[in-house]
């Protein structure tokens, strides 16, 4: 099974004040943390969806373009499912196709492999459906998406579904129970405390 690793870079980052992947928590950016966890679980391609691709430059990162800036977590989970099944089209006949995404929130500086892991497994187990993790609530912006389902987004998407809660309710999901804080979500400086 081949899995490409997304980290989701869009957002406006308006109440940390700066951008969120850049931001350092014990000398190493929490955007760094997120894709070292991708990378390390074997995830290919690796990319940053959204965000300034100069700003992010520092992470050594390929930076796609959000294909629907502003939108919110349907809006690039749409976008970047689409770009991958395009991407796969154009491929090689002899290259492997991309079965579906961990996306990740840039803002998931515990995020290790442990987590990327579990979900890539639970996908194997559940095929076609969106593996979710969960701590003390599910958490849609560190999940596997299949790429079969990107139709389905998308026409929530169209039909102006904003919130990752209300698409889950339309999918199979498979929730994936993590170590309580693998899924802190730093959002403002507070949150670094």
């Amino acid at each position: 099974m081949r899995v490409a690793g997304v980290m989701l870079a869009g957002g406006k980052s308006s109440r940390m004040g700066r951008t969120k992947a850049l931001v350092e928590i014990d000398g190493r950016p929490m955007g760094r943390r997120v894709l070292d966890a991708l990378r390390s679980t074997g995830c290919d391609p690796v990319f940053a969806y959204g965000g300034d691709a100069d700003e992010l430059a520092p992470l050594g990162v390929r930076v796609e373009p959000d294909r629907h800036p502003g939108e919110g977590p349907v809006g690039a989970v749409a976008g970047l499912l689409g770009l991958i099944s395009e991407r796969d089209a154009q491929r090689a006949h002899d290259e492997t196709p991309v079965d579906g995404a961990v996306v990740v929130a840039c803002d998931l500086p515990d995020l290790d492999d442990t987590v990327v892991r579990a979900l890539i497994d639970a996908a194997q187990r559940q095929p076609g459906a969106v593996a979710v993790a969960r701590t003390e609530r599910i958490e849609p912006l560190c999940a596997y998406w299949p790429i079969g389902v990107g139709a389905q987004v998308a026409s929530a998407f169209d039909a102006g579904t904003r919130a990752a809660h209300r698409l889950l309710d339309d999918l199979h999901v498979v929730v994936v129970d993590v170590a309580p804080g693998a899924l802190r979500n730093v959002n403002a400086p507070s949150d670094l405390d």
